[in-house]
């Protein structure tokens, strides 16, 4: 009997092991690049497991842990905002500007054909606007919507500019379709999307509020507009300024009950008060509702460590996964990270924060909320920056920093050591050894023919020190 016992258990073990494997949740893991002096704008590819930036005036498209550098092309456009779209091609909405006289142009919108296992190879001007001398024409947002559109948004003009995401038109001087806005310039541009029905979030660039609207048909009449300003104004104690646009993303999540609705909403950062906002959104009838009783909202100035950075306007940065399961905020003067959530009761949820060595200039999470990436670095013009990626960002513990070294470096260390370059330890800091060690690696390969090998090392090379690689 008892023999038969320890039978019996050693089959329940064995049957619940595949089960316990799939209940192993993956541990946060950083890498990082170095040396770049600016980034103005990021993007995750998570589909290919890659992220997009704009960085020293170059697109630059990383593979994922490890980081090896697929393409970096010289561009004429400073980006405002890059995505990618339904149909797998990359947009970049900008202005021009001239490299030697650093004037500012007209605006630009750029696309880059991504190729199935070949990625970006080069890029070419899908719209322009003609130069003046204020240099004030820019767009300042991309977004996209199922039937095969891409949206852009500027911040001097009361329109949104629609054209094909899959390049299916793109001859110059085009007319382009365009819709009006009724509330202000648009700072940031979404779209959501209902029953076949297309509706926009607009920021507007004054007033601090946000702009609700469908996208009518060409034979259709415009919809209803509406312009919600995000702070209540009645709530305040003192005279509310508007002088920074409101930052926003969409949250949705799959149906409660089977055919029903997907549960959507807002969330909304506003820079003059230093408060996260999330409203639940509502369509019907062919508008969209939104209701500060489906609300919460986080002060963010009253939270551990932030009241000394609460003055207005330091709260400049939101970012957040699809579903809202993880969302971060912060600063460009500020050397923390704040890390919210929207539970299921649909309320904002404080998860404490990231501290960092140096100032936030940029953060970015992948729509699956697998990736998220920070740039740091000193408020000084020519100050190198540092970006950082997070793979399992929600794994994180509350309150805890940044996991200890970045995986390709320790890749790097360990390779190098292996090939007969000192780079000391294997901790994964990019400390002086390893950069030793990587230049004299450089200088003795220079000439070699190349082979699989020092290739995929070169790749990590360029990946983890792109500009010191180039030099």
């Amino acid at each position: 009997m008892p023999f038969r016992s320890l039978i019996t258990l050693a089959l329940a073990l064995v049957l619940a092991a595949p089960a316990a494997a799939q209940d192993v949740q993956p541990e946060a893991e950083a890498d990082a690049v170095f040396s770049l002096r600016n980034v103005e704008s990021m993007a995750f590819d998570p589909a290919r497991a890659g992220l997009f930036a704009i960085a020293d005036g170059r697109l630059m498209h990383w593979s994922l842990f490890p980081l090896e550098l697929r393409a970096s092309l010289e561009l004429d456009t400073l980006a405002s905002d890059l995505a990618i779209s339904p149909a797998g091609n990359l947009f970049v909405a900008g202005q021009r500007w001239n490299r030697e006289s650093l004037m500012l142009l007209g605006g630009s919108i750029l696309a880059f054909p991504i190729a199935p296992g070949e990625g970006i190879e080069d890029w070419f001007r899908l719209y322009q606007v003609a130069d003046n001398a204020a240099g004030i024409s820019q767009f300042s947002s991309v977004a996209f919507d199922a039937s095969g559109m891409a949206h852009f948004g500027s911040p001097v003009a009361f329109s949104i500019l629609s054209v094909p995401d899959d390049f299916s038109d793109v001859a110059p001087g085009t007319e382009r379709r365009t819709f009006d806005l009724r509330c202000g310039a648009s700072a940031q541009l979404s779209i959501l999307e209902d029953e076949g029905q297309i509706y926009y979030v607009s920021s507007t660039i004054e007033g601090a509020a946000l702009e609700f609207g469908r996208l009518a048909g060409p034979e259709e009449k415009p919809g209803h507009v509406e312009c919600f300003r995000v702070a209540n104004i009645y709530a305040q104690k003192t005279p509310v300024t508007t002088f920074f646009s409101v930052r926003h993303a969409l949250i949705e999540r799959p149906p409660a009950k089977e055919g029903g609705p997907p549960w959507r909403g807002v969330l909304a950062l506003d820079p003059n008060i230093g408060r996260l906002y999330f409203f639940e959104i509502i369509i019907a009838a062919g508008e969209v509702l939104i209701s500060r009783a489906l609300s919460s909202e986080i002060g963010l100035d009253a939270l551990d460590g932030a009241a000394a950075e609460g003055r207005t306007g330091a709260f400049g940065l939101l970012a957040a996964s699809g579903d809202g399961a993880e969302i971060l905020v912060s600063g460009t003067s500020m050397r923390r990270v704040l890390r919210f959530g929207v539970d299921d009761d649909g309320r904002l949820r404080a998860r404490g924060g990231i501290e960092l060595a140096a100032p936030v200039q940029g953060i970015e999470i992948s729509p699956d909320g697998g990736y998220a990436a920070l740039v740091t670095g000193e408020n000084r013009f020519g100050a190198e920056r540092v970006l950082t990626v997070l793979r399992a960002p929600a794994a994180l513990p509350e309150g805890a920093g940044l996991p200890a070294g970045f995986h390709s470096v320790r890749l790097l260390q360990e390779e190098l050591n292996a090939a007969g370059f000192d780079a000391g330890r294997v901790d994964g800091i990019a400390g002086p050894r390893t950069l030793e060690a990587v230049k004299a690696y450089l200088a003795a390969t220079a000439e070699r023919a190349p082979d699989a090998d020092t290739d995929r090392l070169r790749a990590v090379i360029r990946g983890v020190f792109p500009r010191f690689a180039a030099e």
